[in-house]
């Protein structure tokens, strides 16, 4: 988009007289209106023929012309004063008529006429050979065209300093070839990885076995000696 702007902006101008024409027929098709077929078809063809006459700089001020077909502001101004004044009233039609209006002021001449060319006998043929016409001058102006001017620094530098940036390249060559014959980099190896602990093993506590709560019987020997005690 910037290189296709910079191209139509850099473009010679067209004689006035060419000029003058190719704007008022562009302007004619931009204000005819939708239902009417007649007028757009006669003026679509005075409009390519104009065009196919013109020489390649002049194709391109065409193509800048057309490009420069914005919207009127004051026009989508009152559109919107106009819309804004019908919602204020709650009147419906006037909304639908004010919101039509407003939507037809912010389509760009440039588009309706496009639409409209393209609509006619050998319209979209036109359109095809202007959009080619278009990228062969991009091609030929190159990614670059718009690069900015040599600053001072890259300028051919006189024939006194040149020895001694010679020489101090040659310099700063031999001395990183020094540096790096005298001080090879020396592969380090990776460092070790600490072992992994053991994991710990849990040791099993005894089953401990419950208290049983059945009463035991006394022998006869415990009786005795119980006896005896007494």
């Amino acid at each position: 988009m910037f290189r296709l702007r910079a191209l139509l902006r850099a473009c010679p101008p067209l004689p006035r007289a060419d000029e003058q024409r190719l704007r008022g027929l562009l302007r004619e098709i931009a204000q005819t209106p939708p239902g009417d077929d007649v007028l757009p078809a006669r003026l679509g063809k005075s409009l390519m023929s104009a065009y196919e006459a013109l020489q390649p700089p002049g194709r391109l001020g065409f193509l800048s012309i057309l490009a420069r077909q914005d919207v009127d502001l004051s026009t989508v101004r009152r559109s919107c004063q106009n819309l804004l004044a019908a919602e204020d009233d709650c009147r419906a039609a006037a909304s639908l008529r004010a919101r039509g209006a407003l939507r037809e002021a912010l389509e760009p001449p440039s588009e309706r006429i496009i639409g409209r060319l393209a609509q006619q006998p050998g319209g979209l043929r036109f359109l095809v050979a202007m959009r080619a016409d278009l990228l062969s001058a991009l091609a030929q102006r190159g990614p670059f065209a718009e690069a900015a001017p040599p600053s001072p620094s890259l300028s051919p530098p006189a024939a006194g300093s040149s020895a001694a940036t010679a020489a101090a390249a040659t310099a700063a060559a031999a001395a990183a070839e020094a540096g790096s014959v005298a001080s090879p980099l020396r592969r380090r190896p990776p460092p070790r990885r600490p072992p992994l602990p053991r994991p710990l093993r849990r040791r099993r506590s005894p089953r401990q076995r419950p208290p049983s709560t059945r009463s035991r019987r006394p022998s006869p020997a415990c009786g005795a000696s119980l006896l005896a005690g007494c």
